[in-house]
């Protein structure tokens, strides 16, 4: 995506939900000693984990702040590059963040998102268990596990002009670490759903134990989930 904007030394670029490191090094290269690179995130740790990744390489000209995305307090038209990575699909209100990023973008800059999209996301052979153990994560989750697909939309919301989308699919076989992706969100989850009442712990065992012995067979494939990015530029007016 970065070749796709044609991200250029001396830019000013933002990386938005940065975590511990985001693209926060793919940027730096980019830009250059001349450009600047700040990381957003609404957890210290993680922006205090990007300080420290600077200044262990010299990095004089790459930050970050702790700050919510939507609010970030960054100026107006203060960077060419607003990037944001597995981030709207965990939040609330993914429109108030493409919007922030409008804002401190000049006019000319470019925006770029990258997100997934459960759509897709099944195994061969089917089975009902699949469904409704996706089904289940999905109501889990705390945002919109098919954002994915909205991302032209959303940009073109908030003004964004020559917008560009490029999803794609992957899938793996029986063996790949991937595989069992599944089961383990489910383990992740597992206390989140028994909390909301989502399901019983009885039934819940049920669930993973019958489709583990479903992606038991080595024939099996996964279908991932869709990997979307989508670009597009403020305009100049």
């Amino acid at each position: 995506m970065l070749d796709r904007v044609g991200v250029l030394p001396g830019w000013r670029a933002v990386d938005m939900g940065c975590g511990p490191l985001g693209i926060m090094d793919l940027l730096h290269d980019r830009v250059g000693p001349t450009g600047s690179v700040t990381g957003v995130d609404v957890q210290e740790s993680m922006a205090e984990a990007v300080r420290g990744w600077a200044e262990e390489n010299g990095l004089a000209n790459v930050d970050a702040v702790t700050a919510s995305a939507d609010d970030c307090g960054l100026p107006d038209d203060c960077v060419d590059f607003a990037h944001a990575r597995l981030l709207l699909v965990n939040v609330p209100d993914p429109a108030g963040i493409v919007r922030e990023m409008v804002r401190i973008t000049r006019p000319g800059g470019w925006i770029a998102l990258h997100e997934m999209d459960w759509t897709s996301w099944t195994c061969v052979p089917t089975a009902p268990v699949w469904d409704r153990l996706r089904t289940l994560l999905a109501r889990e989750w705390s945002g919109d596990v098919h954002q994915g697909q909205k991302l032209p939309a959303l940009l073109r919301s908030a003004g964004v002009v020559d917008v560009g989308f490029a999803p794609t699919v992957p899938a793996v076989m029986s063996g790949d670490p991937d595989h069992g992706l599944m089961l383990y969100f489910a383990n992740r989850a597992r206390s989140r759903l028994l909390d909301k009442g989502l399901v019983t712990e009885v039934e819940l065992d049920d669930i993973v134990g019958e489709l583990g012995e479903h992606l038991a067979n080595p024939h099996s494939v996964v279908v991932r989930e869709m990997v979307c990015q989508a670009w597009g530029r403020v305009p100049l007016v």
